[in-house]
């Protein structure tokens, strides 16, 4: 069992623990805490208390910090840390005690990353999208921005992702973040195998680029962001939004796209089914054995497959794609091809970046994977944009 037991236990919030790291650990200035029962320790050896060694939950913090600890909600809380991992923990700076009352109430309610009130302001917005009121939350940087973007996200029905609204902002590009139609605060119908529908027809993609498009106006009206550069960055399937969502809202200047395909929405799902159920895909796979898989795969429905590059070839705007070397959900090589063809085809504001040691995720939100795509928009945005 963990030693140096310094948790004090809220009986009007069970099930969470508050845990002041003054002491522990000086000469190091990092404490242990043993996410399974709350103890804290010195040594990253001592804080856990699990028999199984598989089962190892410890995470090292600065000493200084106060530590809310979240256990066994029944809610969706997920905090994430600067290496994407994530585990029910928040972090909370010493000159913020007096506030943990309301922290605490805050990271039960709203399942997001807390906002440094130093560095980033946020403020809730609404917009109407093909008759449908959708809300979202706007991240500002103190500093002035550089550039604001609307962030896309990918399939599910997970609420906004105010978390990287969050860690963008901190760089100095404003981010609007909203809940898709159907989730969240959001009105409208959710379509996703969730909920037994398709989410990649041509109808529904159609009706998330308006939503996207609706909400890049949404930055345009905002005073702070009056004549600022505005873009769309997003994940997975924003790949296909985003370049719709271009061609219906011409003040886009830009687009970034993280894990984004370059293939029709048919050979997408088809790789998958290849590639997604084998987690060492990568390890006993090469990528020229790709095609030949792919090649023994068929679908009926493929005449009905959206393409990408219907939009693609028809935007002038620069464009920025983001892999990863070890993607089980899309087929990089091939929307690499395919984006060297639009290239080739007179589009050179075009270009990607390939991280050969990153999935689908590419490694959460790591500095590797942001810096690139804000120096990017940085270059991008300083250019005179033709038509």
């Amino acid at each position: 069992m963990c030693r140096d037991r310094k948790i004090s236990r809220k009986r009007t919030l069970p099930r969470s623990v508050v845990a002041p790291i003054a002491s522990t650990a000086e000469q190091s200035r990092r404490a242990f805490i043993c996410l399974q029962c709350g103890d804290l320790a010195e040594s990253q050896d001592e804080a856990n208390c699990s028999p199984d060694p598989l089962d190892a939950r410890r995470r090292a913090f600065p000493t200084g910090d106060v530590i809310v600890w979240l256990r066994r909600l029944r809610t969706r809380v997920s905090y994430k840390q600067a290496d994407g991992i994530r585990f029910p923990v928040l972090r909370i700076r010493p000159s913020m005690k007096a506030l943990l009352p309301a922290v605490l109430l805050a990271a039960i309610t709203c399942p997001v990353n807390a906002v440094d009130a130093d560095q980033v302001a946020h403020h809730d917005v609404s917009f109407v999208s093909q008759g449908v009121t959708l809300r979202g939350s706007l991240y500002l940087p103190k500093t002035p921005s550089f550039a604001a973007a609307v962030w896309v996200d990918g399939a599910g029905d997970k609420p906004r992702n105010s978390g990287v609204g969050q860690v963008l902002a901190q760089r100095g590009l404003a981010v609007l973040v909203y809940d898709k139609r159907g989730v969240g605060k959001s009105g409208g119908i959710y379509a996703g195998p969730e909920v037994g529908s398709n989410n990649v027809t041509r109808e529904n993609l159609t009706f998330l680029a308006d939503d996207a498009a609706a909400a890049l106006q949404v930055l345009r009206g905002e005073t702070p962001l009056r004549g600022m550069p505005l873009g769309f960055i997003g994940a997975s399937q924003a790949g296909w939004i985003i370049p719709l969502a271009a061609l219906k809202n011409r003040d886009a200047r830009f687009m970034v796209l993280w894990s984004g395909a370059v293939e029709t929405t048919h050979e997408d799902v088809l790789f998958e089914q290849v590639a997604l159920p084998d987690k060492e895909f990568w390890d006993h796979h090469t990528h020229e054995e790709v095609p030949k898989m792919m090649a023994r795969v068929t679908d009926p429905l493929a005449w009905a497959s959206f393409d990408p590059r219907e939009a693609l070839s028809k935007l002038k705007i620069p464009g920025l794609w983001m892999f990863g070397g070890r993607d089980r959900n899309m087929n990089v090589d091939l929307s690499i091809t395919r984006l060297k063809g639009l290239i080739a085809a007179g589009h050179p504001e075009y270009s990607y970046r390939m991280f050969p040691d990153y999935d689908h995720n590419l490694g959460g939100e790591q500095e590797d994977v942001l810096e690139p795509c804000l120096t990017w928009i940085r270059e991008r945005v300083t250019r005179p944009l033709t038509r």
